[in-house]
């Protein structure tokens, strides 16, 4: 009986050698062993030097309805800044509570007597807070 392993395992080594050169039998090239090159990735935004900086820095409100225009920003940043109103309830509103670019423009509107704070955040989780006083002055005294 013959033994046609040895011939089989040539075979193998044939096929195997045609496969990677990309058939035709030719001698590999240098692109045959040259790996996909990953597309590169964006790099994340380095933080601005200094931080988020409002104007005004506090507002005093007398009479509810009143408005303020808010400016947030920092040097050399454009993103996103938001602003949290949570911890000042019904004593004020804020529109928009986010913007897309800086310096971003708020209004704040009173709305009852009372203090509080709003916190303004970029993109990097910078934080500034605008303290806000609203104190009813009008009314009369019976």
């Amino acid at each position: 009986m013959l033994d046609h392993r040895p011939r089989l395992f040539l075979g193998a080594i044939a096929l195997v050698a045609l496969c990677a050169c990309g058939g035709g039998g030719a001698a590999p090239g240098p692109s045959s062993f040259l790996a996909a090159t990953p597309a590169p990735t964006a790099s994340p935004t380095v933080p601005p030097n200094g931080g988020l900086a409002l104007s005004p820095s506090t507002i005093a409100f007398t009479d509810p309805g009143q408005t303020a225009a808010i400016t947030a920003g920092e040097q050399a940043y454009s993103g996103p800044v938001s602003v949290s109103a949570t911890a000042c309830g019904s004593i004020v509103t804020v529109a928009p509570p986010s913007s897309t670019s800086s310096p971003a423009q708020f209004t704040v509107t009173a709305q009852a007597p009372g203090a509080c704070t709003l916190s303004f955040t970029d993109q990097f989780g910078r934080t500034a807070a605008l303290a806000i006083g609203v104190t009813v002055t009008k009314g009369t005294i019976q």
